[in-house]
Formats: structure tokens, sequence, C-alpha cells
């Protein structure tokens, strides 16, 4: 069976796909990771079995863009000729419809046919394995990698050894012989000990004792009676059994005994009479041309002997053609290698220049391990930039601080001297009397010159402020430009960095601050001049109403005037006093915000200091080093240097082994040609060789019109002579292969071959339908009259039968009067706690009866496979196993006793699976898997379905195994589906289909 043609009308991400003219041997299908490999595979499949269900795990593959789903599968058989099969949706595996050539249409009963009742699981056990099948082989350990082949060569999956390692550790759960924490053992020993108990109690009751050894006796004798029943039951039943398969078995023994009558025919090669007769037919022609051809190879033979040539001089030939081709180049090379010699000497003195300028004293490997990428050289430039930055607002800040530091100790100095000034209390007071009794006399007069003055002082203090107010604003300004400056380049490198919220409080004080000290400045300063202006509107009042009594007042007043002016002075002094101490509050403020802005710049001043010893450690130059930029450009430059140093260096290597096999092929010719050499002129020594080597050459065309013949004639002769050996080496070794040494003898044991081949093939068929446990001849012998047997078994059942009634009622009366006596007391608690103990062992013996028979039977199913089907599987899989090793393997055996292989090297010796390398057990698990397939389903070869299953595989192995996969598709199709492109070039091109 062959699948030519595929038409999808929705499954995956297939959709209206069709696939035509599939090879009918090997189909490559090549595409890359979601190319739709898998999805094509389980195509064919679900088409061929059903779609999966949505209980089942596969995925179903419907697709997500389209109600279409399902499609056509064409393919072409032996019976039938071409076959469409079409799956739609509709049941839980979907509905078939199978349309034959003549156009008779059939159901899931033909496909079923065609499939010989296979499902989809043991198809792809058989024809369809992966690298997964493979890998398994790695995890399996070596005293199991022989069952895991026999196990793949049964079935093609390790189901049989996971059945047989479940079933050992499950009986090795349940009991042990020497083991005392499985639960039987555990029982046991319970059960002994309840024993000895009963024992105890037993001795003092006699009848009690004896009834127990009757109970047992009777209960021994059903055991023997039941189990003698069920074999009269089992013999009765094989009775039947071979009295249905006995003309089978005389078949058989007819079969047997016409192998045993033919002459010997082993060994004899496969198609051995057709391939000798192909052989000879083509080997006669050649043998007459061959005659023909001697005699005139003879003849120019002779005409050929007479001329003789230097063959040292031309057997040169090639060197002489390499050595000029190379002359040129070798000339340049000279010249190259003196110019790249003074390029490694300017560069070792630029290294050591630039490592005394760095003071950089690293060796190279750690240099070159440096990080000198655009981001390192980013990251050094903004550490830089930044703590220039910082020390360039240091100044600042300090310049701040000198000068609110000198305008406080200035105003602390004019406090204190306005302090000294002062009056004190008593004077004051003093003072004040004095004044009052002049007022009473000279009130008028006083007034107007105390008036006069004040207003005068005023005056003078109005001046004296504005100039003060002037001098602050200078300062002021002077202050706060550079500080507006540092803020906005603050606020500029913190955009830069993106740290955005810094940015807008360092751009908010920038505006806040000039505001905030002018808003300070001019409440403080316009709070004096209006205090003053007041002061001088309401004395320049009080004067004009002093001016219009003037005449009345014109009293003396000097005395009066000398006090008065004291006291106004003292008051003079006391508002400069207080304008002093507001000033020095003022200050004292901007002093402490100066100090809050130190605090802030000694914190960032220590992250950026710790970012920059950080990148010194990185580059290994010293913490406080204040060039490590130009550290850095300089570490790029050696770098540079020693590349191309190594580069340089690597050069001149390359340009000196090529001047060394210039000489060693110079040096060589010359020894051949016998021509002097001298190495410090290699020129002048390859001249004498051309010019000996061209004399030789005109010998050579003296000789050409002669060899060009007697070539002609060689080549003709030769020709047909590996024809005709090839020929004669393929019947030598038919008849080798035959063990004979005539071809009559051959053709004898052909015929014998063909009758045996017919005769065994219908043994195996007859052998297959006679269970095996009835192989056994002896039993046939045995029972001749079945009739009377069976007679006579019906009988002893029935009498076995009345026999059990009789004992299970003497059983019953013991049990009845053992139970009275047990209601006595502790014997009858003793005895039932053990008879519990024992029913419970009882039941826990019989879970692992089960256990041990399963496993008996799956021993005795691996044994019939190895005795029946393996022999023929072992000599299919030996046949691949050769052709993927080379010849190196050439036999694999089952010995009994053994769980798995033994393998033959072609020098006889033999190891066990697990004595062989990883990749010689995979390719005996791909021989085993292909022989499989090749002996379960003689009369129907299924295509193989094969996923990428020797990526892993080495050019040599690869070859090999595509070598067998050619041999497999003689007879079987094989679909092979891979996303590698070296696989893809192991096929011819016409096989390959690329899935995009």
């Amino acid at each position: 069976m062959k699948v030519i043609g595929l038409q999808i009308y929705g499954y995956g991400k297939f959709e209206n796909k069709e696939f035509k003219n599939l090879s009918p041997s090997i189909q490559v299908f090549f595409g890359k990771n979601e190319a739709g490999k898998s999805t094509l595979m389980s195509y064919i499949l679900s088409i061929l079995f059903g779609f999966p269900t949505k209980q089942q795990s596969e995925q179903r593959y419907e697709p997500k863009t389209s109600q279409s789903y399902g499609g056509k599968v064409i393919i072409d058989t032996d019976i039938y000729g071409e076959i469409m099969i079409e799956r739609l949706p509709g049941k839980a595996a979907g509905d078939v419809t199978v349309l034959l050539k003549d156009g008779s249409i059939h159901g899931e009963e033909m496909l079923q046919e065609l499939l010989s009742n296979m499902d989809r699981n043991d198809y792809q056990s058989i024809y369809s394995f992966n690298v997964h099948g493979l890998q398994e082989i790695q995890q399996v350990g070596a005293d199991d990698l022989g069952r895991y082949l026999i196990s793949s060569g049964a079935i093609g999956t390790d189901a049989l050894v996971s059945i047989q390692y479940k079933l050992e550790k499950e009986l090795e759960g349940l009991f042990k012989p020497n083991g005392r924490r499985p639960l039987l053992n555990a029982e046991l020993l319970h059960l002994k000990e309840l024993q000895q108990k009963v024992k105890k109690l037993q001795d003092k009751n006699d009848t009690y004792y004896t009834f127990v050894e009757q109970k047992e006796f009777l209960q021994k004798e059903l055991q023997t009676i039941e189990q003698r029943i069920f074999q009269y039951q089992k013999n009765l039943n094989t009775l039947e059994m071979m009295q249905s398969i006995k003309p089978l078995q005389l078949e058989k023994y007819k079969l047997i005994e016409g192998l045993e009558a033919l002459p010997t025919h082993k060994p004899f090669p496969v198609d051995g009479l057709k391939r000798l007769d192909t052989l000879l037919s083509q080997l006669q022609p050649y043998k007459v041309q061959l005659s023909s051809l001697t005699e005139r190879k003879l003849e120019w033979e002779q005409r050929l002997k007479d001329i003789q040539l230097d063959e040292h001089v031309l057997s040169c030939e090639r060197e002489i053609l390499t050595l000029n081709r190379l002359r040129k180049s070798y000339e340049e090379n000279q010249q190259k290698l003196i110019q790249l010699t003074n390029s490694y000497q300017k560069l070792l003195e630029e290294i050591e220049r630039e490592r005394e300028l760095g003071q950089i004293y690293v060796d190279e490997v750690q240099l070159m391990s440096f990080d000198t990428g655009l981001a390192a050289k980013e990251s050094i430039k903004q550490a830089t930039t930044n703590i220039e930055a910082l020390r360039h607002q240091k100044k600042l800040l300090d310049q701040s601080f000198n000068e609110v530091k000198e305008a406080l100790e200035e105003c602390d100095l004019t406090i204190k001297s306005y302090k000294q000034e002062l009056l004190s209390e008593e004077e004051r007071r003093t003072l004040e009397e004095q004044l009052q009794s002049y007022k009473s006399r000279h009130h008028i007069a006083s007034d107007k010159e105390r008036l006069v003055k004040e207003i005068e002082q005023i005056d003078q203090k109005l001046t004296k402020q504005k100039l003060k107010q002037k001098k602050q604003s200078k300062k002021a300004l002077g202050f706060y430009i550079p500080l507006v400056l540092v803020l906005l380049v603050v606020a500029i490198y913190f955009i830069n960095t993106q740290e955005w919220g810094l940015a807008i409080i360092t751009i908010g004080s920038t505006i806040l601050i000039p505001i905030l000290y002018q808003n300070i400045s001019k409440s403080s300063t316009n709070g004096i001049l209006s205090h003053l202006i007041e002061d001088k509107n309401s004395r320049i009042k009080q004067l004009n109403e002093i001016h219009q009594v003037h005449d009345s007042t014109s009293l003396s007043i000097s005395d009066y005037e000398r006090a008065e002016m004291k006291r106004s002075k003292d008051a003079g002094i006391r508002q400069l006093l207080e304008v002093e101490l507001a000033k020095q509050r003022q200050l004292e403020r901007s002093y402490n915000r100066v100090i809050t802005q130190f605090e802030g710049w000694e914190k960032e001043y220590y992250q950026v200091n710790d970012t920059m010893k950080q990148l010194c450690e990185k580059y290994l130059v010293q913490s406080n080093s204040d060039h490590l930029m130009e550290l850095f450009d300089c570490i790029v430059r050696l770098k540079r240097c020693f590349r191309d140093k190594k580069a340089i260096s690597k050069e001149m290597n390359i340009i000196k082994n090529q001047v060394e096999e210039f000489h060693k092929v110079l040096q060589v010719v010359g020894e051949a040609t016998q021509v002097e050499i001298n190495l410090s002129e290699p020129i002048i020594t390859l001249e004498k060789i051309n010019r000996l080597w061209e004399q030789e050459e005109i010998n050579q065309e003296i000789l050409n019109s002669t060899t060009d013949k007697l070539k002609e004639i060689g080549e003709d002769y030769l020709q047909l002579q590996i024809e005709v050996n090839v020929l004669t080496k393929e019947i030598e070794a038919l008849m080798n292969e035959a063990n004979v040494e005539t071809e009559e003898e051959f053709r004898k044991k052909g015929r014998a071959e063909e009758s045996a081949n017919r005769m065994k093939e219908r043994l195996l068929l007859v052998e297959a339908q006679i269970p095996s446990d009835l192989f056994n001849t002896e039993l046939f012998d045995e029972f001749d009259d079945y009739e009377l047997k069976k007679l006579e078994l019906e009988q002893q059942a029935k009498q076995e039968q009345q026999k059990l009634k009789e004992l299970q009622r003497r059983l019953s009366d013991i049990n009845i009067r053992m139970e009275e006596i047990e209601e006595g007391g502790l014997y009858s608690e003793v005895f039932h706690e053990y008879q519990l103990a024992k029913s419970n062992f009882q039941e826990q013996a019989k879970g692992w009866a089960i256990y041990a028979v399963a496993k008996d039977l799956l021993a005795r199913t691996i044994q019939q496979y190895r005795d029946v089907r393996l022999p023929q599987l072992l000599k299919t899989a030996e046949r691949y196993l050769e052709i993927l090793t080379n010849g190196m393997y050439v036999r694999l055996y089952a010995e009994e006793g053994k769980a798995g292989f033994t393998v033959e090297r072609k020098d006889g010796l033999r190891f066990s699976p697990s004595e062989l390398s990883q990749a010689t057990a995979e390719q005996i698990y791909v021989a085993v898997r292909f022989a499989l397939a090749k002996n379960m389903q003689r009369e129907h070869n299924y295509p193989f379905i094969i996923d990428d299953s020797f990526v892993n595989f080495d050019a040599e192995r690869l070859q090999n195994v595509v070598m067998l996969i050619n041999e497999i598709a003689k007879e079987h199709q094989v679909l092979f589906f891979t996303c590698h492109e070296h696989v893809l070039s192991q096929f011819h091109q016409e096989a390959c289909l690329i899935l995009s």
C-alpha cells in the first residue's frame, strides 16, 4: 500500500490544500518549525484510522478559520489498484468513504480490510517512529538495554519492559524471601506469633486440637479435590481444542516431513537462479571484445618500451607548477613580512608609550576585559561632569557663606557700638527730669529747635538708609545670579538623566529664591523708610503749629537745647539699633539657608564621588583620579593597539608558514631532480629546476602520439576487464554463498530452495493458527480416541464432585463443634484473631499470586516470541545492522536465559548492548524497528512514517541510515518528515516536497 496523493478540505493550518504525485518509494516533506509537518502526519493517520475523539489526548487539528474538516487520501494497492479514502465529520471518528477504481463505494469494513484490522496505536508502534524513540535509549540503564531492544522488536515500543518492571515492583512490594518490611512478610510474622499463642492454648484442650487437625486435613482434601476437578475441566477444554486443530497439526507434520525430505538447500542466495542467468548473459559478449583488445595492447606496449624519460623530473610536475604559481606571492610575502615586522615593532613602542602615559601596567588579558563601550564612556563622562559641577557649586557656596558671615560680623560690631553709645537708664531718667523743668519755661522755643533738629536727623537717616538699600541690592544681585546659574545647570542635568521630580524642584527653587529675597528685603527696608517719613511729617506739622505762636514764646533755651539734643541723639541711636537688629535677624536666616545648601551639596557630592570611586576601581586606577576620562581614552587606544598587534602577529605567522611551505616544496623538488638547493637564493634554484623540467617536457611530447593510442586501448581494455571481473566475482559470490562449485549444483540447490521456501511459508501460516501451548506433539499421540477420553474425564469429575460435597458436610460439623468449644473464653478470642489474620494473609497472598501468574504469563509470551518470531526478525535485523555499521557488526543472538541481545562483531567478538557505545545501541534500535515492520505484515507493505528520527546522527551514520531507507523503500513506501537541511541534502531533489 502506497500513499500517492492528499487532498485536504480543512485540517489544522491546511485549507483546500492538495499534494499530488507523491513518490511511491521515498517521499520527503521538508519544512521549518510551524510549517505543518506534524499536522500532515496526523492528517494521514486520522483519514486512515479516524479523527481523535475529544476524550483522547491527541490533537484534533480542527480549523480555526474554516468550517470544512477532513479530506481525502489516495492510495495504491496491489489488489485493488488506486483507491480514494475520504473521511468527513460525523460519528466520533468521522464518516469514511472508500471509492475503488471500478467505481464501487464502500465503508469502514473495506478500510479495515485494507488495513488488516490494525488500529492507530498498532500502526504507530510498528510503522511510525521519531527521535523520541532514540532518545529513550539514552535514559535506559545498562542492565535494561537488552530487554528494551527485545520489547521494541516485539511490539515496536518499550511496553513489555514497562509491564515487567511494574509486575516486579508490585511483587517485591508484597513479599521478599528474606525481607521484613513488605506487607506479606509482616503479615506472616504476625501470623506465626498468633499461631504460637493458639498452640499454647490448644495444650489445655486436646479435644479442640483434634478438631483443628481434622479441619485442616479436610481443608487440604477439599483443596486437592478442587484442584483435580479444575484439572479435569482444563483437560476437557484442551481436548476439545486439540480436536478442532488436529487437521492443522497433521498438515504441519506433513510439511515438516517434506522439508526434511528435501536435499540440502542451505545456504542459498535470494533469487539465486534468476541472478545467475542474468550474469551469464552479460558476461559472454565482454569476453569476445577482451580477447581482441589484448592483442592490440601488447603491440603498442612494445613500442612504448623503446622510449626512456627521467621520471624523477616528471613526477615533480605538480610541485614545480605550484612553485612557479607561488613565486610571485613568495616575493610579495618577503616584502610584506619586512613591513609587518616594522609595524609590529612600532605597535610595541606605541603600547609602551601609552602604558607610561596612563601609568597602566595590568597584563594584556586583563586590559582587554575592560568595558570600553559607549555606555561605559558615557557613564565616566557623566560622572566627571557631575563632580566638576559640584565643585563649582562648592565655590559659589563658599563665596556666599563668606559674604554672609562677614556681613553678620559687621552687623554684630555695629550693634555692639550702638549699645555702648546708648544712655543708661539713670542718665536718661535724669535728663528727662531736666527737660521737663525746662519745658515749662521754654516749651515753644525748645520745641521749635527740637523739631528742626529732629527733621534734619530724619533727613540724614533717610539718606543713609537709601544708600544702604542700594548697597544691599548690589550685594544680593552678585550673590543670587551665580546661585541661579548653578541651579539652572543642576536642573539641566536632572532633565538629561530624566529625574523629572528633582528637575521641577530645582527650577522652582530658581524662580522662588529671588522673589522671596526681594519681598523680604523690600518689606524690611520699606518698613524703616515709611517709619522715618511718618516721623518727619509729624515733626513738620508740629513745627508749623509752633510757628503760629512763635512771637509769644521767645525765651532763652541754650540749656534746654543741649539736653534735648542729648536725648534726641539717644533716641536716634536706639532707632538705629533696632534697624541693625532687624538686619542681624535677616542675615542669620541667610546664613541658615547657606548651611542647608551645604548639607544638600555634601549628600549629592558623596553619591557622585562614590560613583567615581567605583569607576576607578573598575579600571584599576587611583580612587582620587581627576583624569579618569583621559585614562579611559588611553585604555581604548591600548586595546586597539593590542588588537592590531594580534592581527599583525597572526598575519606574520601565516606569511611565515607560507614561506616555509615554499622552501619545503623547493627542497623536495631539488632532492627529486638532484638540483643543488640554496635557500638564500631560492629564485635562482627555481630557475634551474624550471630549465630541467622544460627539457623533460619536450621529451614527453615525443611520446604523446604513442601513449595516447596506448592509453585509449588501455582504457577500453580496463573497462572491459572491470566488467568481466565484476560479473565473474558476482557469479563466484553466488556460488560461494550457495557453497557449491559448479553451475549444475547451483541450479539443483536453487530448485530445492524454492520448494523449501514455499513449504516454510505454509508452515508458518499453519503454526500461527495453532495455540502455542498445544505445540507439544506428545499430547496428540496421548489422546488418540477423543470421545472415549472425554467420557472418562467427565465421569472422574462427577465422582470428585460427590467427594467434595461429603467433605464439605463433615467440615461443617467440625466447625459447629469447634464453635461450641470456642465459646469458653480467651482461647476463642485468640483463635478468632488467628483465623482473621490468616484470612487477611490469604487474601494478600491471592493478590501476590495474581501478580506472580501475570509475570509468568508475560515471561512465557516473551519466550514464545523468542522461539517463534524472533529468529526471523533477527535475521532481517542483522542485514540492516550490517548496512548501518558498514559491516562492523554482522550478527544478533537472543541466547537462552538472557534478557536481551548479544551482538557479534565482524572479528567474531560478541558484546551485550550495554557494552556498546550509545551510537551503536541507537543503530541496533533502528535495525530492530525496521525488521519488526518487515516481518510483521509480509502480505501488506504499509508505508513508514518517520519524523526526524536521525537528526543526532553524524554524517557517516546519517549516510548509512539513508542507504538503509533506500533499501526499505524497495518494498515499503517511506514518508520522511524533517526540518533540517543537511538531512534533506541526502535525498534526491525530485523526492522532496517543501512545506511553506
